[in-house]
């Protein structure tokens, strides 16, 4: 195992990025803008996940995957709130010369740190990882701002700004390893997650078509299960008598007081004794599933009675403009875009697809619902689907 470590000064890296030129710790060492740090944890023979393909009988086309696979854990730069930070992630690489393109994945939504994909890299996870890299993708699986390197902020869940940007500066710092290691990286880029990785992968797709990302072409992104509408999926949890993910609500809450730096009291939105728990709940030591357990499921007892029946008064302005803001639904797609949503999903309910669809109405964006897939059951379906187009894209 090697790690390469480079200690820059905040004001040095920050005008090194500003002036878009390199930036050496010494004469000895390899330049760089973002990357931070970066460390080679595991190598997968491509045997090894053909095996684990057919083991599993998922229907993934095993002929495709040719190549080992170089596992890293990657630290880089990014901004938060108008500062240099640290964030983390993980990359695949194939063992070749030339690589075919580059998949972002972007994972769903945990609360725990040590579900970040740079502190799970069980034999599972690198395993999905490896077999799209095994096809000759690049692939960079970012933990989001609050988590791994930059577990000390509050993650900004459903933020579209802060997610598309930590995804694309590690995109930045994935090609920089790449280069460094002597892999020739094509410009063909492909976006693609599930749940809150949906959210985070449409997200990057706005970001490149109003924002560019130098060095890769987007050739099509692929969102799956993901709450497009924020304020749409808000009024769907409000509609309900009780909701089997109540971390969600509170998530989204906290995580927007945090970023925004809001002074209103989470009492405005919540019931005692959850409003004054909350704060407490997502520091990173807590599952999903343990937040749960400090909250209720029933909508009425959680949610403050004013918001619950007067949700749309001005003086909700502050957190109904964030839920505006951070949907997506002010732009239309240019480029390829294939939406995926389960239609008995009502964790992320389907009916916020279908609606972001239909608002879209361009011929370039595509939904494949997932006959009878719940949130839990359609993630094979579109891994399956999402590794037999992405190789009918690359050869």
């Amino acid at each position: 195992m090697k790690v390469i470590r480079f200690n820059y000064k905040l004001t040095f890296c920050l005008a090194c990025l500003l002036a878009a030129t390199a930036c050496n710790k010494d004469d000895d060492g390899p330049s760089f803008n973002y990357i931070v740090e970066f460390e080679e944890v595991s190598t997968i023979t491509s045997a090894t996940v053909r095996s684990a393909i057919i083991f599993s009988q998922l229907d993934i086309p095993v002929a495709s995957l040719q190549y080992d696979v170089d596992v890293y854990k990657v630290s880089y730069s990014t901004q938060y709130k108008g500062e240099e930070i640290v964030a983390s992630g993980v990359v695949a690489l194939p063992v070749m010369e030339k690589a075919k393109g580059t998949l972002s994945f972007q994972h769903g939504t945990i609360a725990a740190d040590d579900q970040a994909p740079s502190n799970n890299l069980t034999t599972n996870d690198l395993l999905v990882y490896a077999t799209v890299a095994s096809a000759g993708l690049m692939v960079s699986i970012p933990d989001y701002i609050g988590f791994g390197s930059s577990v000390d902020i509050m993650h900004p869940y459903y933020d579209e700004d802060l997610t598309a940007s930590a995804i694309v500066d590690q995109l930045y710092a994935a090609k920089e390893l790449a280069d460094a290691i002597g892999l020739d990286l094509p410009e063909d880029l492909y976006l693609a997650g599930y749940s809150q990785g949906g959210y985070a992968t449409m997200a990057a797709h706005k970001y490149y078509e109003e924002r560019d990302i130098d060095g890769y072409k987007l050739k099509v992104s692929f969102p799956a299960a993901g709450g497009y509408d924020v304020k749409g999926v808000r009024d769907y949890f409000f509609e309900q008598e009780t909701y089997d993910e109540p971390f969600f609500i509170a998530y989204v809450a906290e995580s927007y007081r945090v970023t925004y730096d809001w002074t209103e009291p989470l009492t405005a939105y919540f019931k005692e004794p959850y409003a004054s728990r909350i704060p407490n709940l997502f520091g990173g030591d807590l599952s999903g599933s343990e937040i749960n357990m400090q909250l209720t499921t029933e909508i009425a007892e959680l949610v403050a009675e004013d918001y619950l029946e007067n949700t749309d008064d001005e003086k909700y302005d502050e957190i109904n403009g964030a839920f505006e803001a951070n949907s997506l639904t002010d732009w239309t797609p240019g480029i390829e875009m294939i939406m995926y949503h389960g239609s008995a999903d009502i964790t992320v309910p389907y009916e916020n697809s279908v609606e972001v669809f239909n608002h879209f109405n361009s011929n370039k964006v595509s939904l494949i619902s997932i006959t009878e897939g719940t949130h839990a059951t359609s993630f094979i379906p579109y891994l399956e689907d999402l590794s037999n187009r992405l190789v009918d894209y690359i050869d």
